[in-house]
């Protein structure tokens, strides 16, 4: 039985390495790929030696299958799967642009692979360190070195270019926790260590029965429940938020918007939106501050179509109804004794006006911890997006800002929000529908996208 399981398994682990070595020998535009594909080779040789060259098969163990198997599996899902998803399916290239050129600026040596998905949520799910402890449980001393990154992206937004700037959104949570920023960490150790903020909570901790104040401190518990849930959580998406915007610009709030406001519950007669938070996510209110405020802080020149849309958003938040779990605890363990936070509307709340006293301190820190060359400036939007909205209206594609001056690719986007909310009499008159307006614009901004990036690499190319 373990013979021809063992046979079996081998077989399969050989076309695994067929694979890899098939695309080993392909020359990818993706920088850093080439690279992955040979540190994945050199694992893969170790995997071989170590499991499938041994001169018995009676020295094969059930474990060894059981190794064999989850490597060989983990190997082809992991990151052949990743690399076949994006390479079989309609690779939504024109609003990944911004992406690859924001790596690029960074120096990252980062590997991202677009993938469309079947949800309605964007994400970035990081695979290397995932991998790398794969190959750590069979017993592999050698690490995947290159950082692989998918970027999630919902079938039904793939052409959907107006909404690309909520990617800044994910790249903000890609620079802050694994782009070396560290912003919400270097907060977070600020704000754990707050006595005002730790004192508001102490009332609300739970402990089990029989333990004292002697064997379990306070400010212990307090520290332990706000560095692994609610506000470490509730940071990482204000400096998402933050990043994003100050990334994409106007363009990004109004994409983030327009998604959360699609997907949350409306429980009163299909008019007031419900406002909840959880252990991952704060309320889409604070959300929404927080993104007004980073808009504020940059100081863009907004035209008045963008400010009364803003405000527009402020008042369905300001109408929606908060939900807060209730009677929630939760569990931790503290010098052997269970200790709890117990969740409410009220401990909550603390946390929620903790935070948002520090909302110009998080902005703040972020913008400056950012490289200056990511920040979308004031001044760039001002000086092209009127003209580029001016181009869509005429149904011309805002690649260029003049004769051989192409445009850069978030005041494109940017442009395409203007069109939109303001749209031309020519527009109007060809597009009499939301949807085929959207489409329309949508597909002028893809061309603007995909030509301006050319010709900007065209411009860059130094001919002898």
């Amino acid at each position: 039985m373990i013979h021809n399981n063992y046979l079996t398994l081998k077989n399969r682990a050989i076309q695994v390495y067929k694979l890899i070595q098939d695309h080993q020998k392909k020359k990818y535009p993706i920088p850093y790929l080439n690279d992955l594909f040979q540190e994945l080779e050199i694992i893969y040789n170790g995997f071989i030696d170590k499991y499938l060259s041994k001169e018995e098969v009676s020295d094969i163990t059930i474990l060894d299958l059981v190794k064999i198997n989850k490597f060989v599996n983990g190997t082809n899902s992991l990151i052949l799967g990743t690399l076949h998803n994006a390479s079989v399916i309609k690779n939504p290239k024109s609003i990944t642009i911004p992406i690859k050129e924001m790596l690029e600026m960074t120096q990252s040596s980062s590997v991202y692979i677009p993938e469309l998905i079947w949800d309605v949520n964007y994400y970035i799910g990081e695979v290397t360190s995932v991998y790398n402890r794969l190959v750590k449980s069979i017993g592999l001393d050698v690490t995947l070195n290159i950082p692989l990154y998918r970027f999630g992206i919902p079938h039904f937004y793939q052409d959907d270019a107006l909404m690309s700037g909520i990617l800044g959104h994910e790249l903000g949570h890609y620079f802050d926790l694994f782009g070396n920023l560290d912003i919400s960490e270097k907060l977070l150790i600020t704000f754990v260590n707050d006595s005002s903020l730790i004192d508001e909570l102490k009332p609300y901790i739970v402990f089990e029965e029989g333990a004292s104040l002697v064997e379990v401190d306070k400010n212990e518990i307090v520290q332990l429940f706000l560095s692994d849930m609610y506000l470490n959580n509730w940071l990482n998406e204000f400096v998402a938020d933050t990043i994003g915007i100050a990334l994409y610009g106007p363009a990004s709030f109004f994409s983030s918007e327009r998604l959360i406001q699609s997907i949350t519950i409306e429980p009163v007669a299909g008019k007031v939106k419900a406002d909840s938070s959880s252990d991952t996510h704060p309320r889409n209110k604070l959300r929404y501050q927080v993104k007004k405020r980073v808009l504020e802080i940059l100081d863009y020149d907004l035209p008045q179509i963008f400010q009364d849309e803003i405000d527009r958003c402020e008042q369905i938040w300001e109408n929606a109804i908060k939900l807060y779990p209730s009677g929630n605890t939760i569990v931790g363990k503290m010098h052997n004794k269970i200790v709890g936070l117990s969740v409410n509307q009220e401990s909550l709340g603390i946390i929620e006006t903790y935070l948002m006293k520090k909302i110009d301190t998080i902005i703040n820190f972020c913008l400056a911890e950012m490289p200056r060359e990511l920040i979308y400036q004031p001044q760039q939007m001002t000086e092209s997006i009127e003209v580029l909205a001016e181009k869509l209206g005429q149904l011309l594609p805002p690649n260029e800002l003049a004769p051989n001056s192409p445009s850069d690719s978030i005041s494109i986007i940017n442009a395409g929000w203007l069109a939109y909310l303001v749209p031309s009499k020519l527009l109007k008159r060809q597009y009499r529908t939301n949807t085929e307006l959207i489409q329309a614009i949508n597909s002028m901004l893809t061309r603007g996208l995909e030509v301006a990036a050319i010709h900007r690499r065209w411009k860059n190319v130094n001919i002898e």
